[in-house]
């Protein structure tokens, strides 16, 4: 699979076209244009006086121009019907690849590539963690809900796009993350050092380890170890996606034990829903089974 760009196909395959020429290319370019503008402006919701660096800031545009270069050929497009996923990134490779049949319209696309983005921004961040990789509920929540900050942003994607953030996906994991911004318990330079590593910043206090600090945060005036419960080791995701569900009752207790321990860092997880409702412009607790 090569360089994508804009591809020309028959008139019958319009939607194809859409996805790998319009929409890619569209997308691209907003990106390129105004990714860390917009995971600025997302952070300083939580923290106004929060800015990047210039060697912050130059260093993640060094990464996504990279990526979002045409002819490096990071991005790929394939087309699996039925859909099983929607977008996926391969560290061996450097690689991300999009699957079209999961995209109904740009929106879709848009999500899905600056979320690849966040996983391939951290794993280039990575030589000296496995933080993330190792807590997928991290990662994934973490990137998901940083990319739905940045998509709301977009001028040709705007309209209540929040409300994928727990409409699917890694709802708990989602709202986890957002409580522990919300409540000031987790600074937003903390969050992108855990996730982002060395990619983010290039030299951490903490004898190298980026994720020091997040768990420091995290854990400040808690039990040791209450980091390793809200985002635990694990080849699983807390709450899988929807869709993926085979245990009901299973999730339904994972999410009440992820909401004690917000509620036991101090986190009134009803009134942080009632927040969430205002900012984000989703209800956090309807539930689609």
């Amino acid at each position: 699979m090569g360089n994508l760009g804009v591809t020309n196909y028959p008139d019958e395959e319009l939607r194809s076209t859409d996805i790998s020429g319009r929409w890619l290319y569209d997308a691209r370019i907003e990106l390129k244009t105004n990714f860390v503008n917009y995971l600025e402006a997302g952070m300083r919701k939580f923290d106004p006086n929060f800015s990047f660096t210039p060697q912050e800031r130059q260093g993640l545009q060094k990464i996504i121009d990279e990526i979002l270069d045409p002819a490096s050929g990071r991005i790929t497009l394939i087309e699996d019907k039925p859909p099983k996923f929607s977008g996926c990134y391969y560290p061996s490779e450097r690689r991300i690849e999009l699957n079209s049949a999961a995209f109904k319209n740009s929106t879709d696309l848009m999500n899905v590539l600056t979320h690849e983005l966040f996983h391939y921004i951290s794993y280039a961040g990575w030589p000296s963690t496995v933080f993330g990789d190792k807590r997928p509920s991290f990662s994934e929540g973490a990137g998901d809900f940083l990319a739905a900050l940045i998509t709301v942003q977009c001028s040709e994607f705007q309209g209540g796009k929040y409300s994928r953030l727990l409409a699917e996906g890694y709802s708990v994991e989602n709202f986890a993350v957002y409580a522990l911004l919300k409540s000031g318990r987790v600074k937003p330079h903390a969050l992108l050092e855990a996730l982002l590593g060395s990619a983010y910043q290039g030299e951490f206090a903490d004898g190298g380890n980026p994720e020091a600090e997040f768990v420091r945060q995290v854990e400040s005036g808690a039990r040791p170890g209450i980091v390793d419960e809200l985002f635990p080791e694990s080849g699983e995701y807390m709450t899988p996606t929807l869709g993926r569900r085979a245990d009901e009752d299973g999730f339904v207790r994972s999410r009440a034990a992820i909401f004690d321990l917000l509620a036991e860092l101090g986190i009134d997880v009803d009134g942080m829903a009632t927040e969430a409702h205002e900012d984000l412009q989703v209800d956090l607790f309807n539930w689609a089974w």
